[in-house]
């Protein structure tokens, strides 16, 4: 595996033993592997473990499940989950690359990308959305601790 999660990463997916990963330059799917490969892989590339990286970012908003984490502090790029790290199918989106967002149902949310992509996800609006408010609320204390 050599793929870092970068500022191009719109969002990775599990899909049963397969990582999606979609990027604004190109798409790319690995086989037999598991979406927190990746994203322990890339919190190391940016010199930190992953727990270190939950650990930090519960230090700041508190304790909360399906914690959001700063994947590079230089640019402030916040990752977050949707579904439990132990789901078979789970998507990490990254958030500074979400333009809008918008309620199809309660299972369905119509998201654009910075890039100009818009693609549907079955996902629940409700966590999507209180996945976008602690990732919000993860920079600005964050922005406040380091001014």
């Amino acid at each position: 595996m050599n793929y870092i999660i970068n500022d191009t990463t719109l969002y990775l997916k599990q899909i049963a033993n397969n990582v999606l990963v979609k990027d604004c330059i190109q798409d790319r799917l690995y086989n037999n592997l598991k979406l927190i490969n990746i994203i322990s892989y890339s919190c190391l590339y940016y010199s930190s473990s992953y727990q270190g990286r939950v650990k930090g970012s519960k230090n700041l908003i508190g304790p909360t499940y399906k914690t959001p984490i700063i994947l590079k502090e230089n640019r402030l790029v916040v990752i977050f989950p949707i579904a439990d790290q132990r789901s078979k199918e789970n998507i990490w989106f990254i958030y500074n690359n979400i333009k809008t967002f918008t309620q199809i149902s309660n299972c369905k949310v119509k998201i654009e990308f910075i890039n100009g992509l818009i693609e549907m996800f079955n996902i629940s609006y409700y966590s999507f959305n209180q996945q976008i408010l602690k990732s919000s609320r993860l920079i600005l204390i964050y922005k406040n601790r380091i001014a």
